[in-house]
């Protein structure tokens, strides 16, 4: 009933009709004898019926209880709802499993729409879930700063996201938009973790170019767009009208986020989805007349009939190689 929809639509119906003995019973499935209204509503109840004689309560039969009842009942329902609508998830696992499920959701919203109905994801991250990597270029690189049971933690947690990844793969693959917004490091946003930072960046250009010249990898690039923020930004994560993320950091987290919210409020999530839409938009913008030489250069290789979101890969790409020099600088002189 939590994660239900219609079930909380049906214990409205209920209380429109007045039949408050019937929402109280649901009410109990749910919470048990948990409650001090509610075990004081119970004995209502109870005092009642034996009052009157009634099966039900009912608005036609009035009582001093009544406005009581309903006032209790419909607080309930309403932070029934709040609940199942917002929610607070004390781990990366907890966030990445559910980030899981509700890109299933979407997926089979997705199967029931028309093209031109699908909503966007937003992704607003360092580098985002893209930055990866594969199983054993991830093992290789923990493998030398870990101990063995912290390695094989981090090898669980990695399996998980990339479950999240592939699945947002298969969104982008069948057509999905998604849409990107990155802060690489830079002399304005310097990674506490430089290593991680160097590793991180990589898999994105490797991602990114596909050099391996993966159908499946390529067919999804088609339908994920990216630009650039030079200027660390909030995590936000919007998976189409489904829910919508904020993550914060706990700790030293290599990947995900210790700590997040996670709503469904739709009037949040299209505030939100239009607020991104206005930023995307800027950032493009500010990143299609970037005037570096080598990137003025660089446009000169790039096809004239390349799509738009070829265009923009090709400058993230850029600017996560300038990137990647900043941070091997730093490794250099640290060493």
């Amino acid at each position: 009933m939590k994660n239900n929809e219609d079930g909380i639509e049906k214990l409205r119906k209920l209380m429109k009709k007045g039949e408050f003995k019937e929402v109280f019973d649901e009410l109990l499935k749910i919470y048990g004898n948990k409650g001090t209204d509610l075990q004081m509503l119970q004995y209502s109840f109870e005092s009642i019926k034996k009052k009157f004689k009634l099966k039900k309560i009912t608005h036609k039969e009035y009582n001093p209880h009544e406005a009581r009842i309903i006032k209790i009942l419909t607080e309930t329902i309403d932070s029934l709802e709040t609940e199942r609508k917002f929610t607070i998830l004390n781990s990366r696992e907890d966030r990445t499993m559910k980030i899981i499920e509700d890109l299933k959701e979407l997926k089979i919203k997705d199967l029931l729409l028309k093209e031109e109905s699908k909503t966007k994801i937003w992704s607003v991250a360092f580098l985002s879930i893209f930055a990866l990597g594969d199983e054993n270029t991830y093992a290789s690189f923990i493998k030398e700063t870990l101990k063995e049971e912290d390695f094989e933690k981090q090898k669980e947690q990695f399996l998980i996201l990339s479950e999240e990844k592939k699945s947002l793969l298969q969104l982008a693959a069948c057509g999905h938009e998604i849409r990107c917004i990155i802060c690489p490091a830079n002399a304005k946003n310097i990674s506490e973790n430089i290593k991680d930072a160097v590793y991180r960046t990589t898999q994105l250009i490797n991602f990114l170019k596909n050099d391996t010249g993966d159908s499946f990898i390529e067919r999804a690039l088609k339908h994920i767009h990216w630009v650039i923020a030079e200027y660390p930004q909030r995590n936000v994560y919007i998976l189409g009208d489904i829910s919508i993320y904020e993550g914060f950091k706990k700790g030293h987290e290599r990947f995900g986020y210790g700590l997040s919210t996670r709503q469904t409020f739709k009037e949040v999530i299209s505030s939100n989805s239009q607020l991104y839409e206005v930023f995307f938009e800027g950032l493009s913008f500010r990143n299609s007349i970037d005037a570096d030489p080598e990137w003025q250069k660089r446009i000169l290789s790039i096809r004239k009939e390349a799509r738009r979101v070829e265009y923009r890969r090709e400058y993230v790409i850029f600017k996560l190689e300038k990137s990647l020099e900043f941070l091997n600088k730093i490794v250099k002189e640290r060493a």
